[in-house]
Parts: structure tokens; C-alpha cells; sequence
């Protein structure tokens, strides 16, 4: 059986706080089956805005913290990795990595990828000045499944407030 590695990481997600070049950050993996119907919304939710997030990363006005997530396969799951973004072409999105992977991908923290928009698992930003989390659909997901006190924890380090 095929399972799905969710990082969600929320201090990797919003505010990149750390600036080494090494992760050092200790994410939690969440573990979701691939037949999981409200993780599955919320990726199709994400692949079917996605314009949404290039118009606004375009405009960038008062925006900050573009991410998306990838899905990368290996022999037995599928890991999704954040991308810090850092140009965006037509329907090619490069960014970084921003998460450490769980398993041997061909990918590694800080590398440098290009993704189609077709290609994105979910996607993100903050609006600077409402503090507002734009997208992040995957994490609202995870966000229900977790206790009460791993949500206040959750919401103390994100930068924003989930929309």
C-alpha cells in the first residue's frame, strides 16, 4: 500500500525562521493513507486555485511566504515537501526545498526545484497586513485530525491565522 507523508511543519511553512543551511527544525510527518477522501479535497482544492496563488504571488503587494507543496514518490509512499518560492514562469514554479524528507527522494533540503503548477499538492501565503493565511488547504485539513492543545500549539507558531 501506497501512504502519503504529510510534513506539517508550521514554523517551515510561514515564517522560515530558520536561516542556517542545514534543517535542523524537527517536523512532525503525518501519516495519511492515499484513498484519505478530506485529504484528497483539500490537494484537488489546491490544484484547482492554483492560478489564484500565481496571480497573487504576481502581484505580491503586502504578500509574503510563497509556498507550495510536491508530492515526490518513492518505492512504497509519496512524501509532499514544501517549496519556498522564488520565481514563478508561465506555469513553472521554482522555489527550495524547505523540508527535510522523510525518506531517499531525489531531493533534498535546499535544494533547488521547478515544479508545473499541475504538479502541487497544496500551496500558501500570508497577507502581511490582515495576517491572514492564504490556501494552506492541507494544513486546515491536518489541523482538524490534531487534540486541542496540538492546535493552540499549531496556531502559537504559525505567523498568520489560517483563512
Amino acid at each position: 500500500m501506497i501512504r502519503l507523508l504529510i510534513i506539517a511543519c508550521a514554523v517551515t511553512l510561514v515564517s522560515c525562521k530558520n536561516d542556517n543551511k542545514t534543517n535542523e527544525r524537527a517536523e512532525p510527518i503525518i501519516v495519511v493513507d492515499e484513498f484519505d477522501k478530506e485529504m484528497n479535497f483539500a490537494i484537488q482544492k489546491a490544484k484547482n486555485s492554483v492560478d489564484t496563488f500565481i496571480q497573487a504571488y504576481t502581484g505580491k503587494k503586502n504578500l509574503s511566504g510563497f509556498y507550495v507543496k510536491v508530492p515526490y514518490e518513492n518505492p512504497d509512499e509519496v512524501e509532499h515537501l514544501w517549496i519556498n518560492v522564488i520565481s514563478i514562469s508561465g506555469s513553472q514554479i521554482k522555489g527550495l526545498i524547505e523540508n527535510t524528507p522523510n525518506e531517499r527522494t531525489a531531493v533534498k533540503y535546499g535544494d533547488t526545484v521547478s515544479v508545473d503548477k499541475t504538479g502541487i499538492s497544496d500551496w500558501m501565503y500570508l497577507d502581511t497586513l490582515s495576517h491572514k493565511i492564504h490556501g494552506a488547504y492541507t494544513i486546515h485539513e491536518t489541523r482538524k485530525r490534531l487534540s486541542s492543545e496540538e492546535q493552540k500549539k499549531l496556531d502559537a507558531e504559525l505567523e498568520g491565522t489560517l483563512e
